[in-house]
């Protein structure tokens, strides 16, 4: 479904999020958010985990949340919040 969206509207609003350097809110667009899941995916990669294996995230409500979620589901690996 997350390719999906990506793919029929890539320049639309997906999310936004507080940049705390530049003290203002920020929007990605679904193609960034893309982009972003793209490398935290690589990175699971490196790790070789099999498809069903659990990971767990210790992440705030953010956007790197949904970033680090959407790159396990895209391997096939089952995420576990703490």
């Amino acid at each position: 479904m997350f390719r999906a969206r990506v793919e029929r509207t890539p320049h639309a609003p997906a999310y936004r999020g507080f940049d705390r350097e530049a003290g203002r809110w920020r929007t990605f667009s679904w193609d960034e958010t893309a982009s972003l899941t793209l490398l935290w995916r690589k990175g699971m990669e490196a790790e070789n985990l099999p498809p069903g294996e659990r990971v767990a995230l210790l992440l705030p409500n953010r956007l790197e949340w949904v970033l680090a979620e959407q790159a396990a589901l895209g391997q096939g690996l089952i995420t576990v919040p703490l």
